[in-house]
């Protein structure tokens, strides 16, 4: 009998995809998997890209892998860059901006998973086991709206000196052994 498919390989597994969200005239490469109650996203946005202010009934947790982004949570404006961590809480109005020269990596989860819309479904791989049924997973989905303080917290944000100035810890973010003792009985 074969495994459950538990682990995948990202590079291998989870093929890539291309998706234009609402508003954003760059396109970004999404890798996708999902299980029963958490999806995983690995994406790209190119220099460029900006989404239209949207929300969605799941949490979302962000890790800035490479480069930098923009990411907007209703009235304040983040400028992310690598090894930052940024959460969205549930049904908050939310949108990104790539002002930078580079590409953004970003991993994101998001609970429940974000595979409402049919295209995120289709482009998402499901480590589900045998005993899990994809078909009842019903996720959640991105809610596109129109945000009238757009503008408004968008420049307050990029006038920002404190945000402006944020640059990427040059410090190896891997744990060891003097960061955790934890034992276990």
């Amino acid at each position: 009998m074969a495994k459950p498919p538990y682990r995948l390989s990202f590079e291998k597994e989870v093929p890539e995809v291309r998706v234009t969200p609402q508003r954003s005239k760059v396109d970004l490469a999404v890798r996708m998997v999902y299980g029963s109650d958490t999806s995983w996203m690995l994406a790209t946005r190119d220099p460029g890209y900006h989404t239209k202010p949207h929300r969605h009934d799941a949490e979302q947790v962000n890790l800035i892998v490479e480069g930098e982004l923009w990411i907007f949570v209703e009235e304040n404006g983040y400028r992310c860059v690598k090894g930052d961590l940024l959460r969205i809480p549930r049904n908050k109005i939310h949108w990104a901006w790539n002002r930078g020269t580079a590409p953004c990596v970003m991993l994101e989860s998001h609970t429940p998973p974000l595979i409402g819309d049919e295209m995120l479904r289709r482009a998402a791989t499901p480590m589900l086991g045998p005993d899990e049924n994809s078909d009842v997973i019903t996720g959640v989905r991105n809610i596109h709206l129109d945000y009238d303080k757009l503008e408004e917290v968008e420049q307050r944000a990029i006038n920002d000196p404190i945000e402006t100035g944020r640059q990427p810890d040059r410090k190896s973010t891997r744990l060891n052994s003097s960061h955790a003792n934890i034992s276990y009985a």
